[in-house]
């Protein structure tokens, strides 16, 4: 994956908005920069980039991508070296002689031997363990007879009747979903079983209120007045009214014979009919004798019609009008019922047919008078029997109009009512199938049982397991991280007693020419170096020797010798030198990235990029104005003036040489 990687995107830090920067194009890239260009701000960020989550306590301070993706196994491999690795790894304790951060405990063979016991503990666990893990794994079958899952999917089955009733309780389009939860709130609301209750007649009760309920339920509340039937108007009024004399006027030849037509039971109604008709301007033809009549003759006939018709004629007619008004027939509107209680809405119609029957006849009566309001007849009617039919027409309209009150209430109630219904529904369901919640409960309890103890073993094999692992990878890494460490530092100052680790109880104890030394003795580039050492060492931590480079690294060092003692720079550059030899070597997608402040160190790790065959190794990355530019290397000519210069003094050219000589031979 690393053999990928060409360039790092970062921002924050020195980098205020994101920035690309192409610092792994070559295998080993060396990468020069001033003090405040923003080395420190790409180490961090890629230090930070390679930590998960839970190890940034503040807060994540930069934004870091690489173009091509890294996962979380990439980013274990991701190795950063700067000053904050040394401040947090290299703690020397002023209160001990020994280092803090780098800690073994035992030797191999003491490894070897918790190794032992640690095994002997594990096969002791596991005869206990394996029998537990085969019921277990019984258990989470979906299939095996003992297992709840089994016992779950049998009830679902057993209970579908109930998510199906259940659902149209609760007007849901689909079934109600079965849970562990639903199954255990329908055993509990069923109550305390009772063995004697009979189920058939739970089941039908239950279903009974279900059906009205749903009914009910389907519907909206019906909004219908019902308008009950009173006595139009008493006898006696009535007889008053109808049996008055009207005096007739005195009328002349012609006159006489509209009165005889008006006084004339069977023929008054044509004397209203020819004043309606010839009223009006279109009307050319008398309606009886087809003779064509002028317009001088209807306004003589309207105005004899009308002399005979007198004030006093017209208001008792008028009278007759608005008692007629009151034995009008009966309407009831019963659409806003629909096609609900429909026998209750027959014997409505049914009483209303003869009620109304009567009604016309007295209509009949009121329009005999109203058209002859001159005759001498007597007009009369049964009030009992029309009194009757008032009395049975409201009787059937209190019965409907009940049924409907009902109605409406089921629907204003019916949110207790469902609430009832679900716990009705979910006690006959657990009283239908007690036998398969029974072995539903009895699985569960038994599972459970199992858990207890396999979860117990489970986590006491995990944890020696772990512990071997741990034990192992110790003593894997014990020889390697102490030895190397001592590798390196012999390394660097190219002596194997001048600084070295020496393995106590819980730490290393650190000697400098074979003495202890109290750590206020150390310097602070004796400090760097030691950090170094331990960060090229911690690279390989966990792998075995001769298998430390097996893994494909990317290593970035940041300053990693301009802040060591001058005399300690060529061993800690012919250290790294080394070091990113073997890295690069013998993992050919390994990436290496070291930068510095100081030109002359670059120069020198120049050198490494010319052993690896890297094409323009003359060539140096600097960073500034943050961006990376390219410049080729002139300060090699200042090594031929140095020689030069040295060659003179040699042999007797000592003008003004004597003072600086040293100085230059050392360089």
């Amino acid at each position: 994956m690393f053999e990928q990687i060409t360039q790092v995107t970062i921002k924050g830090g020195y980098f205020e908005s994101a920035v690309p920067l192409k610092v792994f194009e070559k295998r080993f890239n060396v990468l020069y920069g001033r003090n405040g260009s923003g080395k420190t701000s790409i180490s961090r960020a890629i230090a930070e980039f390679q930590k998960p989550d839970e190890e940034i306590e503040d807060g994540r301070q930069f934004e870091v991508s690489f173009d091509h993706a890294l996962g979380d196994e990439d980013k274990k491999r991701i190795f950063v070296f700067n000053e904050d690795y040394v401040n947090k790894k290299v703690r020397l304790d002023e209160n001990a002689d020994g280092l803090g951060t780098i800690v073994m405990l035992g030797d191999a063979a003491d490894i070897q031997g918790e190794i032992d016991a640690k095994t002997a503990e594990l096969n002791g666990i596991m005869a206990v363990f394996t029998p537990l893990e085969t019921d277990h794994n019984r258990y989470e079958s979906e299939t095996d007879e003992i297992s709840p899952k089994k016992r779950f999917n049998d009830l679902k089955t057993a209970l579908s009747d109930w998510a199906r009733k259940d659902s149209e309780i609760k007007g849901n389009r689909r079934n109600t979903s079965l849970s562990e939860g639903v199954v255990t709130d329908i055993k509990d609301s069923a109550g305390e079983y009772d063995p004697a209750l009979d189920i058939a007649a739970l089941q039908n009760d239950f279903l009974s209120a279900v059906g009205v309920f749903l009914a009910a339920s389907q519907g909206e509340r019906i909004t219908w007045a019902c308008r009950l039937a009173a006595q139009p108007e008493s006898l006696e009024n009535f007889r008053g009214l109808l049996n008055q004399r009207i005096e007739r006027p005195e009328p002349t030849a012609r006159d006489r014979i509209i009165v005889e037509l008006m006084t004339s039971a069977a023929d008054a109604h044509y004397v209203n009919e020819a004043r309606e008709r010839f009223a009006k301007d279109e009307t050319a033809y008398c309606p009886l004798c087809m003779r064509e009549i002028s317009v001088e003759e209807k306004d003589d006939l309207l105005l004899r019609i009308g002399r005979l018709m007198t004030d006093h004629v017209k208001a008792y007619r008028q009278q007759l009008a608005e008692m007629r008004h009151k034995y009008e027939d009966l309407v009831t509107d019963l659409t806003p019922i629909g096609n609900m209680f429909r026998a209750e809405k027959t014997a409505v119609a049914g009483a209303m047919a003869p009620l109304n029957g009567l009604l016309a006849r007295v209509r009949g009566m009121i329009d005999a008078k109203s058209n002859n309001p001159y005759g001498n007849e007597s007009y009369d009617y049964d009030e009992a029997a029309l009194t009757e039919q008032i009395t049975a027409y409201n009787s059937a309209l209190n019965a409907l109009k009940d049924k409907v009150d009902e109605y409406n209430r089921s629907i204003d109630e019916r949110d207790g009512k469902r609430n009832e219904l679900i716990l009705q529904n979910k006690k006959v369901a657990y009283y239908s199938h007690k036998a398969v919640f029974d072995a539903y409960y009895a699985a569960k309890a038994d599972s459970e049982a199992n858990a207890v103890q396999y979860n117990e073993k489970k986590a006491a094999k995990e944890a020696c397991e772990q512990v071997i692992r741990d034990l192992e990878q110790w003593k894997k890494f014990v020889n390697i991280a102490q030895d190397i460490i001592n590798k390196y530092l012999s390394y660097v100052f190219y002596d194997d007693t001048r600084m070295k680790l020496i393995s106590g109880d819980d730490l290393y104890t650190l000697q400098v020419n074979g003495h202890p030394i109290a750590p206020n003795k150390v310097s602070a580039g004796e400090r760097n170096i030691l950090g170094l050492c331990y960060f090229l060492a911690s690279m390989f931590e966990g792998r075995e020797r001769g298998h430390e480079f097996d893994e494909e690294l990317l290593v970035v060092v940041d300053d990693p010798i301009s802040s060591f003692d001058f005399e300690n720079k060529v061993g800690v550059a012919s250290l790294i030198r080394m070091v990113s030899c073997d890295v690069l070597e013998k993992n050919t997608n390994s990436k290496i990235l070291i930068m510095s402040h100081d030109l002359q160190t670059v120069f020198n790790l120049q050198k490494v990029k010319a052993e690896l065959g890297i094409a323009h190794p003359e060539q140096v990355d600097e960073l500034a104005d943050k961006s990376i530019k390219v410049v080729t290397q002139k300060k090699r000519n200042e090594y031929k003036k140095l020689l030069d210069n040295i060659y003179a003094f040699a042999n007797g050219d000592v003008d003004g040489k004597d003072i600086s000589i040293g100085k230059q031979m050392r360089k």
